[in-house]
């Protein structure tokens, strides 16, 4: 990488131009990262306990090579290959750990910052590094008792609704705004990225139906939604059919790859939507949910649906698509 790019992707010459123009923080932000931009560290299972599984390419590294080394040796009934793929996979419910395996976000401002530890990897797996850098050479303050700027990484594989059920998520992110108000007397700017925008959008409904549209003025100023898969993503349907390796098509086999992508929580979140479904119009189509996916072939008590020439797609409730 030359010195110019360097500068551009890691640098914060924009964070310092600003503030040379005499720009100031002025609200607190608080950053919630995208699909597979939190980094997760296994908390219970094997010789990797303790440590970050994603992104870690050392570890990566070492699975593939042992998965090929014995190719030959493999039960065919195993569903996985690679023990990395593994620890990475949820169970067949997509939303609890399997068997002897926990994996979790790592925490705060480490999480997201860069995936794979190290200076390299700072280059490799860059998240929201390079923006929170800049923040913070206009002057914003991630540590101490100054402090207004966030990031909530949170376990992007399984599903809003799980997220608080297993991880309060939800009502971290409440009483996180909550402080910011107390301390700052101010409230907060929201930044999603990709994915994270869902998770933004999931909570704002969850939070005006519980806490009501005073408590969203009072805690949160605006939201700033970058690449936002509002109306889901094409590319998560090749996944689950093809499978999704992430890049990483060197070191995970494509069936291992079609593994994880099918025990994942978040890919009905992704699943590309209809507008005229979707969320404001809900309502008018007289069914009580914050988003839903189609599926054919399954026996549900739903009843609204759309047809095409070959096949009849049901409107599931997103919620209810993983108690099926």
């Amino acid at each position: 990488m030359d010195r110019g790019k360097d500068e551009a992707m890691m640098g914060t010459k924009v964070g310092r131009d600003l503030a040379s123009e005499g720009w100031q923080p002025n609200y607190p932000v608080v950053c919630v990262p995208g699909f597979a931009s939190s980094a997760l560290y296994v908390k219970r299972g094997g010789k990797w306990e303790g440590k970050r599984i994603w992104l870690d390419i050392n570890n990566l590294l070492e699975s593939r090579v042992s998965q090929l080394s014995n190719k030959f040796q493999m039960n065919k009934k195993s569903d996985f290959m690679n023990k990395w793929v593994q620890h990475l996979c949820l169970a067949d419910d997509c939303m609890t750990d399997p068997e002897g395996i926990e994996v979790r976000p790592v925490e705060d401002m480490e999480g997201c910052m860069y995936l794979q530890p190290g200076k390299m990897g700072k280059h490799l797996a860059y998240v929201l590094g390079p923006m929170i850098k800049n923040l913070e050479a206009l002057g914003y303050v991630k540590d101490g008792e100054n402090r207004n700027i966030y990031a909530l990484p949170y376990d992007w594989r399984i599903c809003p609704s799980h997220l608080e059920d297993r991880d309060k998520f939800f009502t971290k992110m409440i009483e996180l705004l909550e402080d910011i108000q107390k301390r700052l007397q101010k409230p907060a700017v929201l930044i999603g990225h990709s994915m994270g925008n869902r998770i933004i959008q999931y909570f704002i409904w969850k939070t005006f139906k519980e806490k009501g549209k005073e408590w969203l003025d009072t805690h949160v100023h605006g939201w700033v939604a970058v690449g936002s898969p509002w109306l889901g993503a094409p590319k998560m349907c090749r996944a689950l059919i093809t499978g999704e390796r992430m890049g990483l098509e060197a070191l995970i086999a494509m069936e291992d790859g079609i593994t994880f992508s099918r025990r994942v929580g978040t890919t009905m979140l992704l699943i590309p939507e209809s507008v005229e479904y979707y969320f404001d119009n809900l309502e008018q189509q007289g069914i009580k949910a914050n988003g839903f996916v189609f599926a054919s072939g399954i026996q549900t008590n739903a009843t609204h649906s759309i047809s095409t020439k070959h096949k009849k797609y049901t409107c599931i409730p997103y919620d209810d698509t993983f108690n099926l």
